[in-house]
């Protein structure tokens, strides 16, 4: 029984066969041996079938690479086209950007094979054709719509803009102008919008393409954003009014709605919590008037505070109101005190407090009060009398019983650096030191309170006035040891008595010798210890060689002994021009005659200060202040040219009296 045939399905790529009848041919193939037939026959089919293996393997490398080649240009292709610029593009712009002809041309260069790679080639564009143009469509589409919305919101936004100068819509209630009819107030708003509506409806879907719900949609989004950024509701009301859209569209107008007022409100009270804030700076200044308390009282009507924050800010008020007066109380009771402080008197004083209660000033807050002023004073007084400041400081504490704290770190830091070597330091806070006890000998205890200190001090000024320079003296109590031998009292009480016995040649003018004697006594007896306490030198031998030093160094002034050691003077003639000077001091102080002033080195230059028997130094001119020893020397000879002048000028008055007394006298 014959076997069916079976119908098999050829390739796209095989061709049928058509059999046809061929020629006979004549010729006899000869015999062969067969078994060498087999042989060659089998060794041309191993032949045959390794290359068709072959070929097999490289159409599966090159299908592999455009493969793969596919998948990475569909990765580049989707990483451009997510760009909006390439997306925008039509697919023949987007085809002929160098950036997609580097990536088409780097996807065909990973296949080898021609036919493979036109195949690819054609797949490329067919994607790339598809995905460019779709989303070109879809970016036509969402401009077309987004320009729409533009020019609805534009319209919408310019319509309220409009109308809202004439109304406003308020829980549903238009709210007018005064000079509106009422018939505007009632037709105006619906009408407008009515027909606003209509218009741009019909443009939006013949011209933007808008369907009913695109333009359902974009009311909301008018009303939320003109909610978030105006917090109004215009929109929104309209909408409801207007009976537009089913219930779902309802419940998102009212909802957008109360979103608009719930901002409003937010809005309206963090600007009244800035507006209170501003209202409570002002009551805390005291300065809350009536009209912040009518504003105040609008935004509590408006519920935008609290009553006890209205209360607050009147009981603020209230408080500021009595501490400023207190504080006037305060600030008068520490100018009285002040005053007091000035003029030598006790630091106290009190006044009334915000509570009505007595408050005690503070000693120490009266006493800085009254530095300050002391410093303003110097100040002012330095620059309208020309004086030196510091020294009218000096003469404004001692008259105040008061102590400079920076003064007293002075003297202090003044003996430490002594000790320490630093003479340079140590010189400026001796110098103010020295100035100090040139005012008042016993405020200086207040700043020298150490014995040891004191005793330095006192040789100090001793000493500059034997010593070339304050420097001078400085350096030698510096490098003074303690001597193996010291004089003893009685050694330099003889030797003191010596100086005094020498000195019987010095009184030349018209005076008690022994008030000079007893005078000097003191001064020889400083001088004789301080330069033995220096030096390896006997009292007895200071006295037999110095006696004549200390006599050319002093001039008697009234009584008492000025040093002018420094100065190259005739003593004589400083003796008299200085008691000329002084009498006409005394008559301008008015409190002090003629003989109970005098004069004491400054030891700075050639300046003097007037000081009275005690070493105070009076004011006159409105305040102390040291004289210069070119006035002093001068003012001899000035008194007896005004004399003359003035001896002078009455002998003609004389003459001319008696000429006219006597008009017939021959001339």
């Amino acid at each position: 029984m014959a076997k069916q045939r079976i119908q098999t399905q050829y390739g796209k790529n095989q061709v049928r066969l058509n059999p046809q009848a061929r020629p006979v041919d004549t010729f006899v193939q000869p015999s062969r041996n067969d078994q060498i037939s087999r042989a060659l026959n089998s060794v041309v089919g191993n032949v045959q079938r390794v290359e068709d293996k072959k070929e097999r393997e490289l159409n599966l490398i090159e299908s592999g690479k455009s493969q793969a080649a596919n998948a990475s240009f569909r990765v580049g292709l989707q990483n451009l086209t997510s760009q909006e610029n390439f997306a925008r593009m039509s697919p023949d712009e987007f085809m002929q950007t160098p950036e997609y002809i580097k990536l088409r041309e780097d996807t065909l260069s990973q296949v080898n094979d021609p036919t493979i790679k036109e195949i690819l080639n054609n797949s490329i564009y067919q994607s790339t054709y598809a995905q460019s143009n779709a989303l070109y469509q879809q970016w036509q589409k969402q401009d077309l719509h987004d320009a729409g919305y533009s020019f609805f919101e534009g319209t919408v936004a310019l319509a309220i803009d409009e109308l809202g100068d004439n109304f406003r819509l308020d829980n549903g209630q238009i709210i007018q102008d005064e000079d509106l009819s009422k018939a505007m107030r009632e037709d105006q708003i619906p009408v407008a919008m009515q027909r606003l509506a209509a218009d741009v409806e019909t443009i939006l879907k013949e011209k933007y393409k808008y369907s009913n719900t695109d333009i359902q949609n974009a009311w909301l989004k008018i009303q939320e954003s003109r909610g978030e950024l105006y917090h109004d509701t215009y929109v929104g009301e309209y909408l409801l009014e207007a009976g537009f859209g089913g219930p779902d569209f309802k419940n998102k107008t009212i909802s957008l709605i109360e979103r608009a007022k719930a901002l409003k409100l937010q809005d309206d009270r963090f600007n009244a919590t800035f507006d209170y804030n501003v209202l409570y700076e002002e009551a805390e200044k005291g300065q809350f008037t009536s009209a912040h308390d009518i504003e105040a009282v609008n935004m509590y009507r408006a519920n935008l505070i609290t009553k006890a924050e209205y209360n607050t800010l009147l009981r603020v008020q209230k408080q500021a109101v009595a501490n400023q007066a207190a504080l006037a109380r305060k600030d008068q009771a520490m100018t009285v005190a002040v005053g007091s402080v000035l003029q030598g008197g006790v630091a106290e004083g009190s006044y009334v407090g915000a509570d009505g209660t007595e408050v005690t000033l503070s000693k120490t807050d009266i006493e800085k009060a009254a530095r300050q002023q002391i410093s303003q004073l110097a100040e002012r007084y330095a620059q309208e009398k020309g004086v030196d400041k510091l020294n009218a400081e000096i003469r404004m504490y001692v008259d105040a019983n008061l102590v400079n704290p920076a003064w007293e770190a002075a003297a202090t830091q003044a003996f430490q650096l002594l000790g320490a070597g630093d003479l340079q330091g140590a010189g400026s806070r001796f110098e103010l030191l020295s100035r100090i006890h040139a005012t008042s000998p016993q405020m200086l205890k207040k700043y020298i309170t150490n014995s040891k200190d004191m005793v330095t001090f006192t040789d100090f000024r001793w000493l500059k006035e034997t010593q070339p320079s304050e420097m001078e003296a400085l350096t030698t109590i510096s490098r003074f040891n303690d001597l193996e031998v010291k004089p003893t009292a009685d050694e330099i009480n003889k030797a003191t008595q010596e100086v005094i016995d020498n000195l019987d040649n010095w009184f030349e003018i018209d005076v008690d010798e022994g008030d000079y004697k007893n005078l000097f006594r003191g001064v020889a007896e400083n001088y004789i210890r301080t330069i033995a306490k220096y030096s390896s030198l006997q009292p007895k031998y200071i006295a037999e060689h110095y006696a004549d030093e200390i006599k050319a160094d002093f001039a008697v002034v009234n009584n008492s002994l000025v040093f002018t050691g420094n100065h190259n003077i005739d003593k004589e003639k400083f003796s008299e021009s200085a008691k000329m000077f002084l009498a006409d001091i005394s008559k301008q102080v008015g409190a002090y005659a003629e003989d109970e002033l005098t004069l004491r080195w400054s030891g700075r230059g050639d300046a003097f200060w007037i000081v009275d028997q005690l070493g105070r130094t009076p004011t006159y001119n409105g305040l102390s202040k040291p004289v210069h020893l070119d006035t002093i020397l001068g003012y001899s000879s000035k008194k007896i040219l005004e004399q003359k002048t003035d001896e002078a000028n009455q002998q003609l008055n004389n003459k001319s009296e008696r000429k006219q007394a006597n008009p017939y006298r021959s001339r």
